[in-house]
């Protein structure tokens, strides 16, 4: 049962809560001592985890450093997620702290920044952020299938595939209806 550990864990050690966090973290490290090493269980054939346990042969490497071959310079974003080039400062986000994205003028003095395949927009000399590059999956227009029809934007208020009302609430469909076996 998956639960049973996280039961006696919560039962042996945090029940009285310990006066400090170093004090309540050894108490979890006891209890999974206890847990991996003390207990056999019934699914190991009456072992302990810490006995039936093998560490992974395979190596945790990092992935690669990203390359940009088609963009002008390689930048290191900062721990607060921005691009310094030179004196400049490009607010770009927090989520690309410590990443390598690439930088490349597309026009005068007008950036592209892109991360591993992804265009994630442009800055230019005067702004301090990048503003977002249009979204590559995103149609500008719907395009109907019949060629007789010229394409219309999609604006939300027809319902191109009408569908049967709601069943009412409780009832079941037909597929649904609860079958009586006899004992």
């Amino acid at each position: 049962m998956p639960g049973v550990r996280h039961l006696t864990l919560k039962k042996e050690a945090t029940r009285p809560a310990a006066l400090n966090f170093v004090r309540q973290q050894e108490r979890f490290e006891c209890c999974t001592e206890a847990c991996n090493h003390q207990r056999p269980r019934q699914g190991l054939g009456g072992a302990c985890p810490g006995d039936a346990y093998t560490p992974s042969a395979r190596v945790d490497e990092p992935p690669p450093e990203p390359a940009y071959p088609c963009h002008d310079r390689s930048v290191r974003g900062t721990r607060c997620g921005r691009l310094c080039i030179g004196q400049r400062k490009i607010n770009l986000s927090q989520v690309f702290a410590g990443q390598t994205a690439g930088i490349r003028e597309v026009e005068d003095r007008i950036w592209l920044v892109s991360f591993l395949d992804f265009d994630l927009g442009f800055f230019d000399q005067e702004e301090g952020r990048v503003e977002p590059a249009p979204h590559p999956f995103v149609p500008e227009e719907v395009l109907t299938m019949s060629p007789g029809r010229t394409p219309q934007r999609w604006s939300g208020r027809r319902d191109s595939n009408p569908r049967l009302p709601a069943p009412k609430a409780g009832a079941l469909p037909d597929c649904a209806t609860p079958r009586h076996y006899p004992l």
